[in-house]
């Protein structure tokens, strides 16, 4: 099933977006289009590990968190919940 971010009937508690196979840019944007379009919506990056100058770029463009997909399958859930709860987490702080 495919969302529409910028349809208003669609409505998100949370964005999780896989930045596994995406160059920095590209993902960087699409935080932007999603704090744009959806502000109120938290935004959890997942996938491969990433230089801290995007980590901060993302902060300033409303990421809320950030999971690398080789850590333990529980910290995804963990930082969904943490999110949710109005906490924002990167790395392994879980």
């Amino acid at each position: 099933m495919k969302f529409d971010l910028a349809n208003k009937s669609d409505v998100f508690d949370i964005i999780i977006l896989d930045i596994s196979d995406h160059p920095t840019e590209s993902f960087i944007s699409r935080v932007k289009l999603c704090n744009r379009l959806n502000p109120d919506t938290p935004v959890i990056l997942y996938g491969r590990a990433i230089e801290v100058v995007a980590i901060v770029e993302c902060l300033r463009f409303g990421a809320r968190g950030y999971v690398m997909n080789l850590s333990e399958k529980d910290n995804l859930m963990v930082c969904v919940r943490k999110v949710l709860e109005g906490e924002a987490l990167y790395g392994s702080t879980y």
